[in-house]
């Protein structure tokens, strides 16, 4: 049982981690702030700075609207696909 815990405590840590790699490469790619960035997608620049800093992670409507807003799948924003091509709407 605490292995199970463990692989899941460990899981949600490397999807953290992964997930504010690829925000902040997302966001530089396409030369914004964390400002520019936060507007596009109608939240506040502190929440892009706690993913990014992983101190918090999106909820699943963020990265719905992350996914639309930049044309990137979801599956790139969590490290379940390397490649994407990343498009400012």
């Amino acid at each position: 049982m605490l292995d199970s815990w463990l692989f899941i405590a460990n899981t949600i840590f490397m999807l953290k981690q992964h997930f504010a790699v690829k925000i902040k490469e997302t966001r530089e790619s396409l030369n914004l702030t964390q400002k520019e960035f936060a507007d596009k997608i109608i939240v506040s620049p502190c929440r892009v700075n706690n993913w990014e800093n992983e101190v918090s992670t999106p909820t699943a409507e963020d990265l719905v609207v992350i996914s639309g807003v930049f044309c990137i799948s979801t599956d790139y924003l969590l490290g379940l696909k390397d490649c994407n091509k990343i498009k400012n709407k």
